[in-house]
């Protein structure tokens, strides 16, 4: 290894040394502090940090405990105690009623897991076809046993078609892999199996499905197009990542006609959109699709807020 190379090595392994991080964490979490320099720390410092094989502990606000290894998507839940705030809320108070919920695109499998705290009786279908973010995904869902005991991890891609295809696997962790050749332009290549939503579900005799959330790195779309009988017949609530300039107008054409309204998961809350419209600042990437009247929709998320 070059010079260079072994200076950052030893680097990101201080940072990961008790410490270190411990000091990180306290400011990373300090709410009185401008959310500007904490988010410039979490950048810049605390995500090049390494860590050792033994897990950290996360409790939900609703104080269920979790375990996670340090890594990806869920070591966002260790540095500032939070994962997508805005969707994950959304997500929890809707598992809450729902008796089964797909992960697409789970990188680490922090929304199944998350949807197993919220609601232990589902069943959780997370689906992630990078070897090494399904590898962490397995042991996550292990680590958490017996509150996963319902969480099914496939390891295989959903699309438009059932076959073969290339995944372009970016990062060291490859939690922002896609099937899109041009999503990223440094990555390295795994060929997976695909299939669509609906073949797939039907192979496992799931007879309805209640909420879904995507997040597979701008081919959404095509993982629609495969769940679109599902969509039509069972009308589940879907959290679903929109990239501005990309997957508008395609996400647009499948559910339109479908009769699903749109609502942008800010740090508001849930805003109604007329159109979908992803959000420049690429901060608050998901929105809501929900075929439900407003009124339902919202009562729902309070009903689901108020429970005990």
């Amino acid at each position: 290894m070059k010079p260079l190379a072994l200076a950052k090595a030893a680097a990101r392994r201080a940072l990961g040394a008790p410490g270190v991080r411990h000091g990180l964490r306290w400011f990373l979490n300090q709410e009185a502090l401008p959310r500007a320099w904490r988010d410039r720390a979490h950048r810049t410092i605390a995500k090049r940090a390494t860590f050792g094989p033994a897990p950290f502990e996360y409790s939900t606000p609703e104080g269920v405990r979790l375990r996670f290894l340090h890594s990806g998507s869920s070591n966002y839940l260790y540095w500032r105690n939070e994962y997508e705030p805005e969707s994950t809320s959304v997500y929890m108070r809707l598992a809450r009623r729902s008796r089964v919920i797909l992960d697409i695109g789970a990188a680490e499998g922090v929304y199944a897991i998350l949807a197993a705290a919220a609601n232990p009786d589902a069943r959780v279908l997370a689906f992630e076809p990078g070897s090494g973010a399904a590898a962490r995904t397995r042991r996550n869902i292990e680590l958490n046993l017996p509150l996963t005991r319902n969480v099914e991890l496939h390891d295989v891609a959903l699309g438009d078609e059932d076959g073969e295809a290339t995944l372009y696997v970016a990062g060291e962790t490859g939690g922002t892999s896609s099937l899109n050749p041009e999503f990223r332009s440094e990555r390295r290549e795994q060929r997976v199996s695909v299939h669509t939503a609906d073949s797939f579900l039907a192979k496992l005799a799931i007879d309805r499905v209640d909420l879904v959330k995507i997040d597979t790195e701008s081919t959404e779309p095509a993982v629609l197009r495969g769940l679109r009988k599902r969509l039509h017949s069972d009308r589940p609530d879907v959290i679903c990542e929109v990239l501005r300039g990309r997957t508008e107008r395609a996400l647009e054409e499948i559910l339109a006609p479908l009769s699903y309204r749109y609502y942008w998961l800010s740090d508001r809350g849930p805003v109604r959109r007329e159109r979908l419209e992803g959000d420049p600042t690429y901060r608050h990437l998901n929105f809501l699709f929900s075929a439900r009247p407003e009124d339902e929709l919202l009562a729902s998320l309070r009903e689901a807020t108020a429970s005990p």
